[in-house]
């Protein structure tokens, strides 16, 4: 065997002892990783996270974006999961240190939710909710309205500690591999 054919990374895993070293090796890159990581689990308000991305304190890191754009009917459909009450995936934010949070993944259904209920979208296409098609949240009863803003979406809020780069790493997994 030629010697420029090993890898200076390389380890025997064939022999319990390269194993155990590979194994270190792996513990050690992870930890490393883990430390730069930190983050939160909370639940807001449909009424908080509308109100925050109204004033801006919400906002999408232009790090973040992609070119993927929900159109009404996906919005409609978002909406439509919240009222009936389906389990939603939880919303990606990271804290800054002005006081913001950066939106890292979520902005296509944060953007829905407030452009329900601050009256930009008409819901449309639902077939579940039926009677809602073609309603504004200003349509709907004082109830059904104060009901839907007090609904708690689940958020992950990433630390001010977690990098950028960390930050858009993880963005880039959530928008690459696990969305189609």
């Amino acid at each position: 065997m030629n010697t420029e054919d090993i890898s200076p990374n390389a380890v025997d895993t064939d022999t319990e002892a390269g194993r155990k070293r590979k194994g270190d090796s792996v513990s050690r890159q992870i930890t490393k990783l883990r430390l730069k990581t930190d983050f939160d689990i909370r639940n807001m308000s449909i009424e908080y996270l509308t109100a925050g991305f109204k004033e801006g304190d919400f906002y999408l890191n232009e790090e973040y974006r992609h070119n993927f754009d929900w159109n009404r009917s996906k919005k409609s459909r978002y909406i439509e999961s919240i009222f009936i009450g389906y389990p939603v995936p939880p919303l990606f934010l990271a804290d800054n240190d002005d006081g913001r949070c950066d939106i890292v993944d979520g902005v296509q259904r944060i953007s829905a939710v407030a452009g329900f209920v601050l009256g930009d979208l008409a819901v449309s296409d639902l077939t579940k909710l039926t009677e809602l098609n073609g309603l504004k949240f200003t349509d709907l009863s004082a109830r059904l309205q104060e009901n839907f803003k007090k609904t708690m979406l689940r958020v992950i809020v990433f630390e001010r500690k977690t990098s950028l780069q960390a930050r858009k790493d993880f963005f880039e997994i959530m928008n690459t591999h696990w969305v189609q």
